[in-house]
């Protein structure tokens, strides 16, 4: 491609996932036209530049783009050429550029662009929590049909977390939350951030992302001793929890 192209075309660097508009008027796949597309091409994916659209003007004289003058019937000259491009995933741009808003309502933490919602919420921006649910308002309260928390007597707060819980920081884990001021950790665990076990306080180095791990040091139950193993590790809630999962 002429420098003239680089210097116009400045907004695109070499290694880059935005997305690209290509026009094409009129330009048919020969003579300067198909010189110029098969140009274009090669340069998009020398340079790494994979997610872009092929626009066409259906006012020109030839319809141009990736479809013939019936408007219907594909061009399979631009097609082959835009197999030729390297991909690029949607998900791939969100994480490289797409950003949290309102800050994910304040019940929710943002990663890559994206919010990762606390026990109890979804959502885009972790709005939404399911009616009649107790852990989305801090067990302090239940969720009802607007999102929105209906608090136990005495305790106050947007989300049943007291008045006192505007700017305390109680970890990223879903197991942690705020109650009138006060840390308050769910799941059996324990710990400033909720990542460790209440039974013997082993660090869940094992957790997923999410947090909902409880422990990772505890032997894999069997179907005769399984409940009795995993209450010695973790206590009577994960016991039940164990019982119920080898029925």
């Amino acid at each position: 491609m002429p420098k003239l192209w680089d210097a116009a075309f400045g907004s695109v660097p070499g290694d880059t996932e935005r997305a690209v508009v290509v026009g094409a008027w009129g330009s048919k796949m020969e003579g300067r036209d198909g010189k110029w597309a098969n140009a274009v091409t090669a340069y998009l994916s020398e340079n790494g530049i994979g997610s872009f659209y092929w626009a066409f003007n259906p006012q020109s004289a030839d319809t141009g783009g990736l479809v013939k003058d019936d408007w219907k019937t594909p061009i399979e000259e631009r097609f082959e050429m835009l197999s030729q491009l390297p991909s690029t995933k949607v998900s791939d741009l969100l994480k490289k550029y797409a950003t949290c808003t309102d800050s994910c309502k304040g019940y929710g933490r943002c990663v890559d662009g994206q919010c990762e919602c606390y026990a109890g919420w979804s959502g885009p921006q972790c709005e939404i929590c399911t009616p009649g649910d107790a852990q989305a308002c801090n067990n302090a309260g239940t969720c009802q049909k607007d999102s929105t928390c209906k608090c136990e007597f005495g305790v106050k707060g947007r989300y049943c977390s007291g008045e006192s819980c505007e700017g305390i920081f109680c970890g990223s884990s879903k197991n942690a939350g705020c109650t009138n001021g006060v840390c308050v950790c769910s799941y059996g665990c324990v710990g400033n951030e909720c990542t460790k076990c209440a039974a013997n306080a082993t660090a869940l180095s094992a957790a997923d992302e999410l947090g909902m791990v409880l422990c990772d040091t505890c032997p894999a139950p069997d179907k005769v001793n399984g409940a009795a193993q995993v209450a010695a590790c973790f206590g009577l809630y994960a016991a039940l929890l164990s019982v119920w999962a080898l029925m």
